[in-house]
């Protein structure tokens, strides 16, 4: 599995939010899931799959198109894509993630 395009989200300072620090696709080989996401949570970056909004009684929630089940696999990909963003690799740079 491969972490592959990651692109930094540069946002001005003066903006509200900003919890989403990067995305990125990932290669798993036969199957590539494009639009992954890097945000910043209360307890550092994490990985997300993409997602799509919805109104529920008016309220914005998120529910992800993608759904890795292993916690495992999703801690793996959290470790891989946040070293890219913080080693400031280029883009376009694939960066081989091993389970």
């Amino acid at each position: 599995m491969q972490i592959i395009n990651l692109r930094k989200i540069e946002r001005n300072p003066a903006e509200r939010g900003g919890k989403i620090k990067a995305v990125f696709d990932i290669d798993f080989g036969h199957i590539l899931v494009r639009g992954c996401k890097l945000i910043e949570g209360s307890n550092g970056l994490w990985a997300a799959m993409p997602s799509r909004t919805y109104l529920d009684k008016g309220q914005k929630k998120w529910e992800s198109v993608v759904q890795i089940k292993d916690t495992k696999i999703m801690d793996v990909l959290t470790h891989g894509a946040r070293e890219i963003y913080e080693k400031g690799d280029k883009e376009g740079e694939r960066q081989e993630i091993n389970k």
